[in-house]
Parts: C-alpha cells; structure tokens; sequence
C-alpha cells in the first residue's frame, strides 16, 4: 500500500482556515506575522530594546562628540556686552565671563527690590526646612506610634477590670 500526498501552490496567501461569524478567514501569513510578533515582543527575548538603547548611546556619544568643540568654542570667543538697544558697551570680553557674571548677579541679587534673601540664602532655607520637616514628622510619628500603644493597653487593662466587676469577679 503506498499512500501519495502531493502539495501544490502553496504561497503566504493560502488559506488554512475558513472565517465565520467570529474569526476572520486565516492565512499562513497571518501566522507567520503572529509568531514573529510573539517572538519579537517577548519579554524574554527583547531584541529591540537592546538595539533601541545602544543606539541611542552611539547617537549621544557622536551628538556630544559635534558639541563639545562646538561649545567650547562658543565660550572662548569674544563677545562684546550691549546695552537694551544694541549698543556696544564696554570691553570684549568671552561667553564664559558673562556667564560666570550672571550667575554670580544670580546667586547674590535679593528679591523684593533688594530688602529680601538671596537667591542661594532662599535655596538654603528652603532645604533645611524641609530636612527639619521630614525629620520632625518621622518623631512625631513614632512618638504617636508609642501613644496609641500605651493607650490600646491601658483600655485593655480597663476593659478587663470592668468584665472583672460586672461578673462579680
């Protein structure tokens, strides 16, 4: 008994399952494309997001490779400080000093039309405010914590000793 089986034209567009009223009709590469987006999106196999990521790497390191010189250059250079209409005013001098002077003017201006504090005497204040925040309210918590206990036991004490009175204990 010899048994033939013969298999003709078959392409991604055959069809393997019919569609009916709740799935659509099936072809191989319907398939295919679902097992290679299962495989693809595993989270065991995450080809993509290592390849995302190294990319991205490559592409910061040659973006800060073309800025640095770019940068360093920029704050090298002579620039000449004007005035609200444009005006030369003063000396050449490079980016770099007029950074450091406004962030100096930054750092040591007072608000409030120079009656109030500093921006860094602010900046200072406000952290140990909060430092002092966090750390008191970690003390009263647990201070709160010890409270509530010797509370809870003291009622227990008192609630036994009624049980005990209206029992006739």
């Amino acid at each position: 008994m010899q048994i033939n089986v013969e298999v003709s034209d078959v392409t991604l567009a055959s069809v393997v399952s019919d569609g009916d009223d709740y799935r659509p009709t099936e072809t191989i590469a319907d398939i295919v494309a679902e097992k290679l987006l299962r495989e693809f999106t595993s989270a065991e196999r995450d080809v993509y997001g290592e390849l995302r990521r190294r990319v991205a790497e490559i592409r910061d390191e040659e973006i800060r490779a073309a800025l640095v010189p770019a940068l360093t250059d920029a704050l090298n250079a002579s620039v000449r400080r004007t005035n609200t209409y444009g005006e030369p005013t003063g000396p050449e001098v490079t980016m770099r000093e007029v950074i450091t002077d406004e962030a100096k003017k930054m750092l040591t201006a007072r608000s409030d039309y120079g009656r109030g504090e500093t921006f860094t005497q602010k900046v200072i204040k406000d952290a140990v405010g909060s430092a002092l925040r966090n750390e008191l309210a970690a003390v009263i918590n647990e201070e709160k914590a010890k409270v509530v206990a010797a509370v809870r036991a003291q009622a227990a004490t008192i609630i036994a000793d009624a049980v005990k009175r209206g029992i006739g204990g």
